[in-house]
């Protein structure tokens, strides 16, 4: 068994914005970026507020195509898109939504969770993560990295496969969150003679590489590719922030005004923890909790100062 282990991620995925050709419909591409409006609750001046927002995330299921944005330069959305979803004849070739910052808790599960090495599955240092530990999920854009989401990691985690899916996993979270996220990885629990996800392309398991490092991986990975063990974590909530130093898992936003819509994803800058120029995988770097605090304060005063607030919760995406 590998050790779980308290790290502070700077986790890159893809920040390419949704166009209104595939943002509308349930994604079959390469992961993308929405930007959306969405009933939630944020913090602003310590004080717990519930209005429309706006904000960048990820939502690969449908979405209705509010509005064409008139932008001032390309950090800024195109688009703004209230996301919802149906549920389709098959999940065959569909992407999930990781991270899912929808509901009362956010979530995170798969992504980048393995990687190959020689021929073989092996689990990386994000699916053996310590409670307290943080992921700041974002994307580079002239050489910054800008942010959408921060995760901090809870003490309550599942690891699963497709044989406790059922037993684990669909009774402990939002049925939305289940046909969104897990089904998607596994189109046979849904439609019985369709095969199961490519994990390598559905959770962004990078390829194998000469340059690869064995000291890089862990070696409680699974060998098996068929049937991989995956973690589920659970993001600590504002109403749980005592429990972790004050730390909880947010996203940037924005109240919604009709008169002024969109803003640029936030850059952040920490000095050993964040690489500017990073464009693909993710950088860990180990920590303990008072610096995990310290280092939570320094992405909110940045969020902050850049003028936007922090989101604790946005609505469930309704079910058509």
């Amino acid at each position: 068994m590998s050790e779980n282990k308290q790290l502070f991620v700077q986790f890159m995925h893809p920040g390419v914005e949704h166009k209104p050709n595939t943002g509308e419909k349930w994604n079959k591409s390469p992961h993308k970026r929405k930007f959306m409006r969405s009933k939630g609750r944020y913090i602003e001046n310590g004080e717990v507020k519930e209005d429309l927002l706006q904000f960048w995330g990820e939502w690969e299921a449908q979405a209705f195509l509010i509005e064409q944005l008139s932008r001032s330069n390309t950090s800024e959305p195109e688009y703004l898109y209230e996301p919802y979803y149906s549920l389709p004849d098959s999940y065959e070739g569909l992407q999930n939504t990781d991270p899912f910052v929808f509901g009362e808790n956010f979530y995170y599960t798969c992504c980048r969770q393995y990687k190959k090495y020689k021929g073989k599955f092996r689990s990386t240092s994000v699916r053996h993560l310590a409670p307290g530990s943080i992921i700041l999920f974002g994307s580079r854009k002239n050489n910054d990295f800008i942010l959408d989401t921060v995760f901090v990691v809870g003490e309550n985690f599942t690891d699963y496969n497709s044989k406790n899916i059922v037993s684990d996993i669909k009774a402990n979270v939002s049925q939305t969150y289940f046909e969104t996220t897990i089904l998607p990885l596994y189109p046979s629990l849904y439609t019985s003679d369709t095969a199961d996800a490519q994990t390598q392309l559905s959770c962004n398991i990078p390829k194998e590489r000469e340059s690869d490092r064995e000291e890089e991986l862990y070696n409680g990975g699974l060998i098996c590719s068929g049937d991989l063990s995956f973690r589920l974590y659970k993001g600590v909530s504002f109403s749980e922030r005592d429990k972790y130093k004050g730390m909880y898992s947010f996203f940037p936003c924005k109240k919604y005004d009709d008169n002024s819509v969109g803003f640029a994803r936030p850059s952040i800058k920490i000095n050993d923890y964040i690489t500017d120029n990073l464009s693909m995988g993710f950088k860990k770097t180990e920590i303990e909790n008072e610096k995990a605090k310290d280092l939570w304060a320094d992405v909110v005063k940045q969020v902050q100062a850049q003028g936007l607030c922090l989101g604790i919760y946005a609505d469930l995406p309704k079910k058509n």
